[in-house]
Parts: C-alpha cells; structure tokens; sequence
C-alpha cells in the first residue's frame, strides 16, 4: 500500500506553458517589478517589490521574440502593437 501512495499523480501545472516562459524571462531580466499578462488569461508577476509597470502581450509569436532577444523585440513589438504596457516601463 505505501507504494501505491508514494506513486500519486503529479498536480496539474499552474500556470500554462506560455506562463512559465515569461517566468524564465523574467527571472534572466533580474525580476523587474513588472506584471505581464498573456493572451491565453494568465498574469504573473515575480518581483517583492510593488509593480511599477503592467505589460501585455497579445500573442506566443511575440512571446517567442522577446525569449528570444528582449532588448531589440520589445520595441519592435511595441511598434507592431502586439505587446502594450502601462506605467513606468524604462
């Protein structure tokens, strides 16, 4: 019986795939206090310190960019309107 216990299904992912991608990006850009949401409905924010900017991005191709390179991406999707933000974002 103790076998069988120890060999319960994992629980579901909290967040979505997408969501966890944006978490390694955050974490690599040294946790800024930014709240980003995705077009599939999930929003995370990592860092302690309250949120100075919300960022939306508003598809996985745009996510894919900014993984990719976030410095030169960001602006370019911003310019093509598929990712916007509100507050302090420099």
């Amino acid at each position: 019986m103790a076998a069988a216990a120890a060999r319960l299904p994992p629980e579901p992912a909290r967040f979505s795939i997408d969501a966890q991608l944006v978490r390694v990006l955050l974490k690599s850009l040294g946790e800024p206090p930014v709240r980003v949401s995705l077009w599939n409905g999930d929003s995370l924010a990592l860092g302690t310190a309250g949120e100075v900017a919300h960022v939306r991005v508003a598809s996985r191709a745009s996510l894919l960019k900014l993984i990719v390179d976030p410095v030169f991406q960001f602006g370019e999707c911003y310019c093509d309107r598929t990712i916007g933000g509100e507050g302090n974002l420099v």
